[in-house]
């Protein structure tokens, strides 16, 4: 045990310092809207939900919870998780590890944490279930949904990985296809992309029932759906959600309580709220 809590805490240290190390950039001067961002604790149950963001995110690990968050009161252990796994486009080689409701109708192959950027119509323009990424860029594709480029919400980032977006997916589809092609190129990208969320049930940790698709209508929204088990197990893989989490923060500071200074660019195709969004 205490080989594994050492091998924890220095994995924990090394990915903390990267990610301390980055930052949220604007590049825009345009104002913004505010960005809602939710996070959605996959538990057993209410109690659980916030005894783990208690004891374990807040106690343990001294990670500060800046956003709201909600419940999916459904988890279900369907195998053991490990630290380590191996995973090939979003689905692990070795299975789901757990059930809930909110992982499935959302698609997200039962990974320990998944971060869905959703624009003002409901559709889910990106997504990333990896512990490190280009927060700048990852920036740049929140603020451009925010600046509603054109009226219609465009984007212009393409290379992502290892998180994805509609227009990568949308430019992959249009290129030509091989005579003889091994395995189908669109298995690599998730399924939702640029599709509407599904209309998932959610609790808050009071009790009350909570309509996610309500929530979105006419907002860019940023969800971070993570494990809040209680199993052993599930808790020794809670470094990625934890680091996530850190990041999750910082694009808060951003652009929901507008730290993050305006950049020189004006862009000039940047549509207000409201104005043209189809």
């Amino acid at each position: 045990m205490k080989s594994f809590l050492s091998s924890y805490l220095c994995l924990f240290f090394c990915f903390s310092v990267v990610a301390e190390a980055q930052s949220v950039e604007r590049y825009s001067s345009n104002p913004l809207p505010k960005l809602q961002v939710l996070g959605i604790a996959q538990s057993e149950d209410l109690a659980t939900a916030n005894a783990v963001l208690k004891d374990v995110f807040r106690d343990k690990v001294k990670v500060e919870l800046l956003f709201p968050i909600v419940a999916d009161p459904t988890y279900k252990k369907l195998k053991e998780q490990s630290i380590f796994d191996v995973a090939i486009n979003g689905k692990s080689t070795s299975g789901k590890k757990f059930f809930t409701v909110a992982d499935s109708l959302l698609e997200l192959n039962a990974q320990p944490f998944s971060v869905l950027l959703v624009d003002r119509t409901g559709k889910i323009r990106g997504i990333n279930q990896a512990i490190m990424i280009d927060l700048r860029l990852f920036g740049k594709l929140i603020e451009e949904v925010l600046l509603n480029l054109d009226g219609k919400e465009n984007i212009t980032i393409e290379k992502t990985e290892p998180w994805q977006t509609d227009l990568a997916r949308e430019r992959e589809a249009k290129k030509p296809k091989a005579l003889i092609n091994i395995g189908n190129s669109d298995d690599k990208y998730y399924t939702l992309l640029g599709k509407q969320v599904p209309a998932v049930p959610l609790t808050t940790l009071d009790g009350k029932g909570y309509a996610l698709a309500d929530s979105l209508k006419g907002r860019v929204s940023l969800l971070f759906v993570f494990v809040a088990s209680s199993e052993p197990d599930a808790q020794k893989n809670i470094i990625g959600s934890t680091i996530m989490m850190q990041m999750i923060n910082k694009i808060y500071k951003a652009f929901v309580l507008g730290e993050a200074k305006p950049g020189e660019e004006t862009v000039k195709n940047a549509v207000p709220d409201g104005i043209g969004v189809k």
